[in-house]
């Protein structure tokens, strides 16, 4: 029997995942050149001198329903799958001023969410499998005459992530055609992951296992880590305003830390059994090959709380062109963000991770479980590698012969001065660089051992594709925006979360299923489908 529940929630190593603004949000984010409207805030604090009137803008990401599938995430022919309806309850608010004494300068407060992710997983197998799951019999020496025993598997994993930025927007006009500004953020940031994978094997009474005392065999691996983190960062902004054309430029510095803390805990229990090949003792029957079984056991067990942590965040550089002709505007963006080298996120003391056990050195191993220390076994690295990512956009406004015939017949009660019709796309190229690997690695030489000892906290490794289709509708003192959104992304090189489908022991190096199969890459699809809805309000 199998159960399996999987959630998931947007991407954690995204820049361009959600995008301030509502007809910006429309737009893709193609706006770095010719947005005229509090987003500027963000995308290119240079044009917000060109903004003609001072605004409040309210915009909200309403609904989402997705889909996620991570095909043999548990092993070969064991998938995780996800459909499902839900609030998204991102909100930004923004407002400029235009100061009198300074015609020619114009402010601007921003408060919006940046990223906002989650991942929930959870699958439990309870099932009779072969013995052979305890290993060959030159390794385990596991004999009985029931081909069959007790499995249970069970798996959980959470991670979220919520980013909130607030800024202070200010622009300079130098004249009609050029305008500068400068946006200071400062970004809260929040984090959690958790992770509990627990499994048994009940043992026949009459094996070899039994003659040692061993009737079951079982292994768990339990972990929280929980952080904040906040820091500062810039963005300077170059607008050129050509009328029909509208050019922009913006640089967001790399990110200053200004402090965080960090709680993190991990506990790994295995209670089995091991060949004995000295024993002497001639097992009840089976093969004289047959060995002794003696019970082999371990534990790893560490929590420390208020850890100091440093995130960081990489500088990238915007361009972005729109032209508008007649009815009909073209915009194009693009930004390059450059790579964080690795860096410890999260470095706990160095306390003994390694309890107890009756574990002993191994000379053949490069690392030995009973010398584990925090430091090096539960520290968090992060990196990221550089990126580029692009959008472009169409805006079509309805003619003004159709406006009026919509407000004297369908819409009169609007009183509307114009509607929109946007349509754009955008890539979303992922981050994620691989700069660790859990100790298990190391212990049992899994994969490619040339990254560092370390746990991770970021889930998702996918290029998303976005495609928005949108409508605005115009009022004299007010905005409406209505949107749809479709993003989507694949990726065959995604590492599996375990191996439930072949949960071997191996002398405990699968761990009973809890450690995937690192040769075999599981494959995630991803697709959502949201509702945007803003309302801007013109102050005059």
């Amino acid at each position: 029997m199998v159960l399996t529940g999987l959630t998931i929630v947007s991407q954690d190593n995204n820049y361009w995942n959600q995008m301030p603004g509502s007809r910006s949000a429309l737009l893709g984010g193609a706006v770095v050149g010719g947005v005229r409207d509090n987003s500027a805030i963000f995308y290119n604090p240079g044009a917000l001198s060109f903004i003609d009137s001072s605004s409040i803008s309210i915009t909200a990401n309403s609904f989402q329903y997705e889909t996620a599938k991570v095909i043999n995430g548990g092993g070969t022919g064991v998938d995780y799958l996800s459909k499902q309806f839900q609030t998204i309850p991102l909100v930004s608010v923004s407002s400029t001023f235009k100061i009198k004494r300074f015609p020619k300068s114009t402010l601007g407060i921003m408060v919006f969410t940046k990223n906002q992710t989650s991942n929930v997983f959870s699958k439990r197998v309870d099932d009779s499998l072969s013995k052979d799951i305890l290993g060959t019999y030159d390794e385990c020496y596991y004999y009985s005459k029931n081909p069959k025993i007790g499995y249970i598997g069970d798996f959980n994993m959470r991670t979220g992530l919520n980013e909130t930025w607030i800024g202070f927007g200010y622009s300079h006009k130098l004249n009609k055609y050029f305008s500068l500004g400068l946006t200071p953020f400062v970004a809260y940031r929040t984090q959690y992951y958790s992770k509990s994978f627990v499994s048994r094997v009940m043992l026949d009474k009459y094996s070899n296992y039994a003659q040692g005392q061993v009737t079951s065999e079982g292994y768990s691996d339990i972990s929280n880590i929980a952080s904040s983190s906040i820091r500062l960062l810039g963005k300077f902004g170059l607008s050129i305003d050509l009328g029909n054309l509208k050019i922009g430029s913006s640089f967001t510095s790399s990110s200053y830390n200004l402090g965080g803390k960090a709680l993190i805990s991990r506990d790994i229990t295995y209670n089995g059994g091991l060949a004995d090949p000295y024993s002497s003792i001639q097992p009840f029957f089976g093969p004289p090959k047959d060995t002794v079984i003696y019970a082999y056991m371990y534990n790893l067990n560490d929590k420390q709380e208020v850890i100091k942590t440093t995130f960081k965040s990489p500088a990238s550089l915007a361009l972005g062109l729109e032209y508008r002709l007649k009815n009909t505007t073209f915009a194009f963006s693009g930004e390059y963000f450059w790579k964080v080298d690795p860096y410890n996120f999260i470095t706990p003391d160095s306390n003994n991770f390694y309890r107890s056990g009756n574990i002993a050195p191994s000379a053949s191993s490069p690392t030995t479980i009973n010398s584990a220390k925090s430091n090096k076994y539960l520290k968090i690295i992060e990196a990221n590698r550089a990126v580029f990512n692009y959008g472009f956009a169409i805006e079509q406004s309805l003619s003004s012969t159709v406006i009026s015939y919509l407000n004297s017949i369908k819409l009169k009660n609007l009183n509307l001065e114009g509607i929109t019709i946007c349509l754009s796309y955008r890539t979303d190229k992922t981050s994620f660089k691989k700069n660790s690997n859990d100790f298990w690695v190391y212990k049992y030489g899994y994969g490619d051992t040339t990254y560092t000892v370390g746990q991770r906290m970021s889930f998702s490794e996918n290029d998303i594709h976005h495609l928005n289709f949108g409508l605005t509708f115009q009022r004299q003192k007010s905005d409406l925006h209505i949107g749809f959104l479709y993003s989507y992304g694949t990726n065959n090189q995604f590492e599996a979360l375990n191996n439930i489908s072949d949960p071997k022991d191996n002398v405990i190096s699968n761990n009973l299923g809890a450690v995937p199969n690192f040769s075999n890459n599981a494959e995630y699809v991803y697709k959502s489908y949201s509702i945007l809805l803003g309302y801007t309000y013109h102050l005059k």
